[in-house]
């Protein structure tokens, strides 16, 4: 979705109530889809911006800069170095309010999840289900999951359906205590993307994640992997490590040998590996797992305990 109207509409959204958007930032998306937005009232222009940001650097103690037209240039004058004025464009000077449960309803209505957008708790909206009955939330901002209570307002409204929770990315931590309430959070952002009419359209496929599913899925390109449900960000290295052991998993001897890994990482087998399972406990599982699923065999080197139906790597 990166580099859509609906990516920075998102964006803008995650910062809470009073979000805004800047007619810079929306000046290449005018067009049908941006008209349509004004027209279903997601936005609202507002009166145009009179005074404008001080200079990044800037040591004046004025909190901001007037704007004035001279010779037809619109300036934003530095009070103290004119040669700092900052030229503008007429564009520059709108901005959006940005209607959010608004959004959320073109959401609903572009995938066709319901009849209707129901708010159950502030800012956090029921939107109907899949196909396969999970009931599907959207938050467009971290705050509002950190209300209390809220998993057990989400449960009790949804009647024990499973649920799928669209929203910011959230920290390892908070993303598993919602897996464990029985909630599968999504990152909006990765699954909304735009069709080629301009609307909002979702990743169904995202929203319904498959019970049967491999239980490593390894993102390549994203450097991103998922083991038993749990996504986890590892750094560079130990991504590129792990997506080693997963690959070998495919091929004839499954292991990875002390001299691969050093040839791989530039440093010893052993060492690496420790490391490798101690990222993987950091970013929330459980020891025993890390435990049972990287095998050393002394005479053979490391490799997954898994089958070849565990694992996925994706492009």
């Amino acid at each position: 979705m990166t580099g859509t109207i609906y990516a920075l509409l998102l964006q803008q959204s995650e910062l809470g109530a009073g979000a805004s958007l800047w007619g810079r930032s929306a000046a290449r998306h005018f067009g049908k889809p941006f008209d349509r937005l004004l027209a279903k009232g997601i936005l609202c222009e507002q009166a145009p911006a009179e005074t404008w940001a001080t200079c990044r650097y800037c040591t004046c103690d004025y909190d901001h800069r007037l704007i004035r037209e001279i010779n037809g240039r619109l300036l934003a004058m530095c009070p103290w170095d004119h040669k700092a004025d900052e030229e503008l464009k007429p564009d520059d000077l709108r901005s959006f309010a940005i209607n959010r449960e608004r959004l959320v309803d073109l959401i609903r209505l572009a995938n066709d999840l319901g009849p209707a957008t129901n708010e159950i708790m502030p800012v956090l909206w029921r939107v109907g289900e899949t196909e396969g009955h999970r009931s599907v939330l959207i938050a467009l901002d971290r705050q509002s999951l950190a209300q209390p209570g809220l998993t057990t307002v989400i449960k009790a409204s949804e009647q024990a359906r499973d649920v799928t929770l669209l929203c910011p990315e959230l920290p390892t931590p908070e993303a598993q205590a919602f897996r464990d309430a029985g909630i599968t959070p999504v990152v909006l952002a990765e699954t909304l993307g735009m069709s080629v009419a301009g609307w909002p359209v979702l990743d169904m496929a995202m929203l319904e994640p498959d019970l049967n599913r491999a239980r490593i899925i390894v993102r390549s390109s994203a450097e991103l992997l998922s083991i038993d449900g749990l996504e986890l960000r590892l750094s560079r290295q130990m991504n590129k490590l792990f997506t080693a052991l997963a690959e070998a998993v495919f091929k004839p001897d499954p292991f990875l040998s002390p001299y691969a890994i050093e040839d791989l990482m530039g440093r010893e087998g052993r060492d690496v590996i420790r490391d490798l399972r101690s990222a993987l406990i950091a970013e929330g599982l459980e020891k025993t797992v890390v435990a049972e699923l990287i095998e050393t065999r002394r005479s053979r080197g490391w490799h997954l305990k898994v089958d070849i139906s565990d694992v996925q790597i994706l492009a």
